[in-house]
């Protein structure tokens, strides 16, 4: 292991400051390896040709972090009723959704 004194911006030390002393470490790590893992994908993607658009990852990004609508979920429930012929009831149940 390597001792290392670095700055965080406000925000981020904020959400620092909400941990336990030993778990700042560990929750610093995690985020480094992502990011590791995220470079390498999109560097595994450049080498085959793919090049995404960073405004369409943006909005695409932005739309994950939004919650659907009740009205979306359900007519996503409904079509996944119809394609495999189980219940939407039983389906919303599956899906941790209740009714």
């Amino acid at each position: 292991m390597t001792r290392r004194t670095i700055r965080f911006a406000p925000d981020v030390d904020a959400r620092l400051d909400q941990l336990d002393a030993g778990q700042v470490s560990a929750y610093v790590t995690e985020a480094v390896r992502d990011r590791i893992t995220r470079e390498r994908t999109l560097a595994a993607l450049a080498e085959a040709g793919y090049h995404p658009d960073p405004q369409k990852a943006a909005a695409a990004a932005a739309m994950l972090a939004r919650r659907p609508s009740r009205a979306l979920r359900d007519a996503a429930v409904s079509r996944l009723a119809d394609l495999t012929g189980l219940s939407a009831g039983a389906l919303r149940d599956d899906l941790g959704l209740g009714e």
